[in-house]
């Protein structure tokens, strides 16, 4: 009996689900969509790679595509079909077919996981898989140089705004945000015991971080006004301090104070100046 999720009825595929159910290539299809992301995902189990077409065109209607790419690559030496469009009713939906056969390696360490129809039943032990996290803990001295390297793009960030060079603020802020997001996932690792998976691009941040921090976080990548400089400095600084010493504690690492005192105190004589 296909069981029916939240996120498959709000995009009206309930109906379509029991139609690819009846397709006897398609063994399996899981839902590892999540609400905070834009891109609805599905991956299909199949045993027929050469019936791709007929697959999508059971998922959905070809008038109502607006646009779409089909990419196949190799995961540890199985091939895998992706299918992505955008369709009219203004949705992004990505479908990725593996061999049923493969399935559950494809899926396994994947957290989102929501197994609509599992005809072999391959993917039954798969709700008790533990994910680990895929995120490399930096060493200490690693961890040091991180921080110095955040607070040089800190304070150029303030020099470079002090003398109106505001493309070059723009560009450092995007090396900030990277410093910020490293960081973010050492800390969201730690706390969730390394059993989620994050990466550079900042996924899963808005799952598994506080509300507050997360906010913050949202508020340093969004804006973008010159006047708003100084607040993105500031809460940056904040941010960065707090989940870093939360990170010097856990793994006993050294947190550079004394230069992070330092230079928080020429920030805010060079604010002063500003002002």
């Amino acid at each position: 009996m296909i069981k029916e999720y939240a996120l498959m009825k709000e995009n009206n595929i309930s109906v379509i689900s029991k139609k690819l159910h009846e397709i006897e290539e398609i063994r399996s299809l899981v839902n590892i969509s999540s609400k905070s992301e834009v891109v609805y995902k599905y991956v299909f189990g199949v045993t027929d790679f050469e019936k791709i077409d007929l697959y999508i065109k059971v998922f959905t209607n070809e008038n109502d595509i607006v646009i779409s790419k089909l990419n196949n690559y190799f995961v540890n030496e199985y091939e895998v079909i992706s299918y992505k469009f955008i369709n009219n009713t203004k949705n992004i939906i990505e479908l990725t077919f593996v061999n049923n056969n493969n399935i559950f390696e494809y899926l396994s360490g994947n957290e989102k996981n929501m197994i609509v129809f599992d005809k072999d039943r391959v993917l039954k032990d798969l709700s008790e898989q533990k994910s680990n996290s895929n995120w490399i803990m930096p060493k200490e001295d690693e961890f040091i140089e991180e921080i110095i390297q955040f607070l040089f793009n800190l304070s150029e960030i303030a020099l470079c705004y002090k003398k109106k060079n505001y493309i070059k603020v723009s560009l450092l802020k995007n090396d900030l945000l990277d410093n910020l997001i490293y960081m973010l996932n050492c800390y969201i690792s730690l706390k969730y015991n390394n059993h989620v998976i994050v990466n550079q691009y900042g996924n899963g941040l808005r799952d598994y971080l506080e509300e507050q921090k997360f906010n913050e976080f949202e508020y340093i990548v969004l804006e973008s006004s010159r006047d708003d400089i100084w607040t993105i400095i500031f809460k940056s600084a904040q941010l960065y301090r707090t989940i870093g010493l939360y990170i010097s504690e856990k793994l006993k690492y050294t947190y550079p104070k004394r230069e992070d005192v330092k230079i928080m105190n020429i920030l805010r004589e060079i604010y002063k100046e500003e002002q």
